[in-house]
């Protein structure tokens, strides 16, 4: 019987929230990678949820969590929504919003792009977790917006470091600072792995740990994340 030699498939830790963890591996897959999805982030929601966005209101949305949490909570998919990115913007679309605007780029560009395509009199939500990076609400107040952030639910830490065996990662994607902050906090050995990171504010929240190497993708998604990965 003859012997076929298999093409070297890299490994990456896939560190995200289930379930979009396991869409995140399947991109990875199919760009020849062994993913291994072990979150250090776990989801839960409010006991209460918030009271829908007034007929004419705008949704934010700066996560995927959130889109489902609040998907979830209604059939009602009439309000336009404006995402940071397509990924978020992908998922919206697929939960059945009509009118999904995605401003390609941060929470500064979804300002810019409510500033343009929307007036003050149209009240704003960002439907959000309990961890928010960027000031969308407050710099829309401060153009004279009527807007405010509603949470729909909670990301927190795992209470124990995943059962990963970094020895046999050649990679780590991060995908938010406070899952950099909790592998940070965890300390594994990652002197053979190879970090990537969604944003320069996620490599700034993994301090000092040290990595085989470190790199950031040109632009806060997954296909930049991918492409953040140095050739050899």
């Amino acid at each position: 019987m003859n012997d076929v030699t298999r093409p070297f498939q890299p490994t990456i830790w896939i560190t995200r929230t289930a379930p979009a963890a396991f869409k995140s591996a399947e991109l990875w897959a199919k760009n020849g990678y062994a993913a291994a999805v072990a979150p250090v982030l776990e989801v839960s929601h409010p006991k209460v949820m918030p009271d829908l966005p007034a007929r004419d209101g705008v949704i934010v949305f700066t996560s995927g969590n959130a889109v489902k949490a609040f998907a979830n909570n209604t059939l009602l998919r009439h309000w336009p929504v404006v995402t940071p990115g397509y990924q978020t913007q992908r998922i919206a679309h697929d939960l059945g919003f009509r009118t999904v605007t995605s401003a390609n780029g941060t929470s500064n560009d979804v300002t810019k792009v409510i500033l343009k395509d929307f007036t003050s009199a149209r009240p704003i939500y960002h439907c959000a977790g309990n961890h928010v990076r960027g000031t969308i609400i407050e710099d829309l107040k401060a153009k004279g917006y009527r807007a405010q952030r509603d949470l729909y639910y909670f990301s927190s830490p795992v209470k124990q470091m995943p059962k990963v065996n970094t020895s046999q990662m050649d990679f780590m994607a991060l995908y938010s600072p406070l899952a950099a902050k909790t592998i940070a906090g965890f300390a594994p050995d990652l002197s053979r792995v190879t970090v990537l990171s969604l944003s320069k504010a996620i490599d700034e929240a993994l301090g000092d740990l040290t990595c085989k190497a470190r790199y950031i993708a040109a632009k806060p998604n997954e296909p930049a994340l991918i492409d953040a990965v140095p050739s050899v």
